[in-house]
Parts: C-alpha cells; sequence; structure tokens
C-alpha cells in the first residue's frame, strides 16, 4: 500500500502535467478543425462575390461600350 501512495504523490506533477498536455491538444485541435470549416465557407462566399463582381463588371463594359457607340452615331 505504501509504494502506491508514495507512486502517486511522486508522480502526481507528471500525471497532471499529461492531463494539461492532453486538454491543451484536444483544444488545439478543435480551434483547427474549426478553422478549416471556416476557410471553406470563406473560400465559397469569396468565389461567389468575384462571380458576382465580374457579370456586374461585364455589366458596366457593356454598358460604357454602347455609350460609346451612341456617342459616335450622333
Amino acid at each position: 500500500m505504501d509504494s502506491k501512495q508514495s507512486f502517486l504523490k511522486n508522480h502526481a506533477d507528471a500525471i497532471v502535467i499529461i492531463g494539461v498536455n492532453i486538454a491543451i491538444a484536444s483544444i488545439l485541435s478543435a480551434v483547427f478543425i474549426s478553422n478549416t470549416c471556416r476557410i471553406d465557407s470563406t473560400n465559397a462566399r469569396m468565389d461567389f462575390t468575384i462571380s458576382s463582381v465580374n457579370e456586374r463588371m461585364d455589366t458596366l463594359n457593356t454598358m460604357f461600350y454602347d455609350l460609346i457607340r451612341e456617342k459616335n452615331r450622333i
């Protein structure tokens, strides 16, 4: 019995350090997974935004060239 009690007393700090390291690793894993999901959704939003901006620029270009053509006709 004494050897078990002395083992826990002697190694309690090591057991606590291991527990803290496992907790830190699980938190970092959760943060990494969360950020990966956010990056994917951000990329999807950016793709949509870029495509809509490109469509608007195409529309503006068309309108601009139409104005130039009308001005040249007059």
